[in-house]
């Protein structure tokens, strides 16, 4: 019988203090400015914080009902200021990242299937919205315009507050004007480094399972047309 998930966070506590020294030491050693003395230590307290990563998206993966499976033991990936902790869907190959860049903790996911943006109903965006209560979301802009056409159209469609419709307008002037939105981008929800483990577990648990539902309806449309695509070709 699966523990309540009130009951597995609080079968965490006793590891919130463990893992803030971690946090804290990591941060200190990635801004010391030295000559490479502390590597060992560096790479070891960046495997602890992986390892902290990684239990978090067994929470997030354990708790949303979804009919998935992922491909643990999570990668790895490591960069400049910062690093972050992968899992992927089975079901739908899309990859999803916890890290941490400066003194920000990011969950992370790239759209899958965009142009289904189009085939899109209310309850799709409703989750979008409800992305904003549980962290400080953002569209990130992949794909960008480079013919004078969706140059002009960005210029008249700027807009900074919205990352709704920053989406839209960018998936609407790359499907018209530049060939298609493939790569339009990703959604990323971030929390402050002091933002308390209990918060984030369940903020981030809910932040992802709208991030899966997102990626999961794109990625059945897609799914579904190319059913009907082979059903016409027999």
């Amino acid at each position: 019988m699966k523990v309540s998930f009130e009951r597995h966070l609080e079968s965490l506590f006793a590891r919130f203090p463990e893992w803030d020294d971690n946090l804290r030491t990591y941060i200190e050693l990635t801004y010391r400015d030295d000559d490479g003395d502390d590597l060992d230590e560096h790479v070891q307290v960046s495997l602890r914080v992986h390892n902290i990563f990684e239990t978090l998206f067994k929470v997030f993966t354990a708790y949303g009902e979804f009919k998935d499976t992922w491909d643990f033991p999570a990668r790895l990936d490591v960069f400049p200021f910062g690093q972050q902790t992968i899992v992927q869907s089975e079901k739908m190959g899309v990859r999803f990242d916890f890290g941490i860049y400066h003194n920000e903790l990011f969950l992370h996911s790239d759209l899958s299937s965009p142009f289904y943006l189009k085939s899109m109903d209310d309850e799709f965006w409703s989750h979008f919205i409800a992305l904003k209560s549980h962290g400080q979301f953002e569209f990130l802009e992949n794909a960008v315009p480079s013919s004078n056409e969706a140059n002009m159209a960005m210029k008249e469609l700027k807009n900074t507050k919205s990352s709704i419709f920053q989406l839209i307008r960018n998936y609407i002037i790359l499907e018209l004007y530049e060939g298609g939105a493939a790569d339009i981008g990703a959604l990323e929800i971030k929390w402050p480094v002091t933002e308390s483990w209990d918060s984030i577990i369940k903020n981030g648990a809910s932040a992802f399972n709208h991030l899966y539902r997102i990626n999961y309806m794109l990625y059945r449309t897609e799914y579904l047309h190319s059913g009907s695509r082979k059903r016409l070709r027999k």
